[in-house]
């Protein structure tokens, strides 16, 4: 990053610091305070939010082994021998499919067990690590397709409940049940996005049997069948564009368009998790998508980017907002997202988040939410999940690899003001190889990126870089000129995106160096 925005830069490394000394050695802990951190496994974090920000923090950045292991810990510990997921002292809700006969989280959890994995496996290709895993995350993906047939039982296809899956979608509220959408959408990206991984051409996975990969994919093509035909009867619609402007976050007891984002429970829920948690997954239309997201601004849902619970903010799993406000190219509202949870949700000086943080008052937002008792539930402090928002954002800012099409984007969301003083990546990590970029503008008022991929499979990307130009005033790409290259041509040229293809097979690694000029 420019030295002028250095700070950025400590706040990512200080969120990649805070989870690996949170955890004790590969033991995850929430945070620390009462509840939520333990050299006890028994006492520890066995709520996955805690695996999933660390690791895919630890992930993106590039400390491919340092996720590794925490990975296989949680694998092998957390995961019950029929694949279902092991809470602990968590578990307070009935579930009748679980190990236990308990479940105290969402459902989505699943799906994100096995996105992680897939995380894992893609960006670090290490096959000897796969054998010790695959096997651990089969039973997971075998387990979720068990709970996916079950929910056929006694119901015909042409029955919208057919193959979807019911059940809790949070702790707080596991006792409200219901085909929740953020359930469906990562069953099937989950799903999805493994049995993809088996039948990958690019790994032998020698430890366990792919031949259920078909049942997986047609698994997650029903479950998206199934989800996308229901989404119209519990959605509300714009009379004149006929565009979604609210989706329930449940598919059979509908909820009717949220006066405030705060009026209730479910309300609250639906901008605090089940939302976010709904968008992380790329897993509906994009206007569904939009939809959320427009109608948790425009009703109470968010102060300074930050997301609004009752009395206080809570950005813990606001990972979702982040990524579909950049899938979507709404670049403004994740600026507000992503500095104002740095500037004002994280403390200032030493990079730590707390769980929930107060704004009402005068300079009382770092005091406690509740009462002095050891036993009460306090402004959770040093909570990774919210903490590892800035490693999350600043790389996708950077670096963005959307989850469907074979795409690699570039600076998606770099602002202008970065173009004085240049910046880039090193050695990116992304599903496709290892990206390096820089970007920088010319005296002539161009703006100049030279970008290069070392390829680590035989699918080869489109990468777009966003060129900017560095006036006052933005204005769109005229001509670009390829000033080297090597093995990455130029396809394409819109607006200030300007797409190239590696040539993979042909050359080890894919470079080129282009200039946008703006007039």
């Amino acid at each position: 990053l420019p030295f002028s925005e250095r700070r950025q830069g400590d706040m990512v490394l200080g969120a990649l610091v805070e989870g690996l000394v949170v955890y004790v050695d590969l033991l995850p802990n929430y945070g620390t305070g009462y509840d939520y951190w333990s050299v006890d496994p028994n006492r520890g974090s066995g709520l996955p939010l805690t695996t999933f920000a660390v690791n895919n923090a630890l992930l993106e950045m590039g400390y491919i082994q340092l996720a590794q292991q925490r990975i296989q810990w949680y694998l092998e510990n957390d995961i019950y021998p029929d694949g279902s997921i092991n809470m602990s002292h968590w578990s307070q809700c009935e579930y009748p499919y679980s190990y236990n006969g308990l479940f105290p989280d969402g459902l989505a959890d699943y799906g994100q067990v096995l996105d992680l994995v897939v995380n894992v496996a893609r960006l670090g290709r290490n096959s000897s690590y796969l054998d010790d895993i695959m096997p651990l995350a089969l039973g997971t993906a075998n387990y979720m397709l068990r709970v996916h047939n079950a929910g056929k039982a006694n119901l015909t296809r042409d029955d919208w409940q057919y193959g979807l899956i019911y059940g809790p979608a949070e702790h707080d509220t596991c006792h409200d049940q219901d085909y929740y959408v953020s359930t469906q959408v990562w069953y099937w990206r989950g799903l999805h996005e493994f049995g993809m991984l088996l039948t990958d051409p690019d790994f032998n996975f020698t430890t366990i049997d792919t031949s259920n990969s078909s049942a997986f994919l047609a698994a997650s093509q029903l479950i998206k069948s199934q989800l996308e035909s229901r989404l119209p009867d519990v959605s509300t619609f714009d009379n004149k564009s006929n565009l979604p402007v609210f989706v329930s976050p449940k598919l059979e007891a509908y909820v009717a368009p949220f006066e405030s984002m705060i009026q209730d429970t479910v309300a609250e829920y639906s901008n605090f998790r089940y939302w976010t948690e709904t968008l992380l997954a790329s897993g509906l239309p994009s206007a569904y998508e939009i939809a959320m997201l427009e109608y948790r601004e425009a009703h109470q849902g968010v102060i300074s980017g930050i997301t609004r619970w009752n009395n206080h903010l809570d950005d813990m799993p606001s990972t979702g907002y982040g990524w579909a406000h950049l899938v979507h190219d709404r670049t403004q509202a994740f600026y507000a997202l992503q500095y104002g949870h740095l500037a004002n949700y994280m403390s200032p000086g030493v990079f730590s988040a707390t769980e929930q943080l107060n704004y009402q008052g005068d300079h009382l937002n770092r005091l406690p939410l509740s009462g002095d008792s050891g036993t009460q539930e306090r402004d959770l402090d040093f909570c990774i999940v919210s903490a590892s928002l800035p490693a999350l954002f600043t790389k996708w800012q950077l670096v963005l690899t959307p989850r469907d099409g074979n795409f690699v984007h570039l600076a998606k969301a770099a602002p202008s003001r970065w173009l004085s003083e240049g910046f880039g990546v090193v050695d990116a990590a992304t599903r496709y190889g290892r990206v390096t970029y820089n970007v920088s503008a010319v005296e002539n008022g161009s703006t100049r990126a030279q970008v290069s991929l070392t390829p680590t499979g035989s699918c080869c990307p489109n990468v777009v870089i966003r060129l900017l130009s560095s006036g006052a005033t933005p204005q769109p790409i005229t001509t670009v000129k390829v000033v080297e290259n090597q093995g990455m041509k130029l396809v394409s040229v819109n607006g200030n995106d300007v797409t190239l293809r590696c040539e993979c097979g042909v050359v080890s690694e894919c470079a080129a160096e282009v200039e946008a000029l703006f007039v």
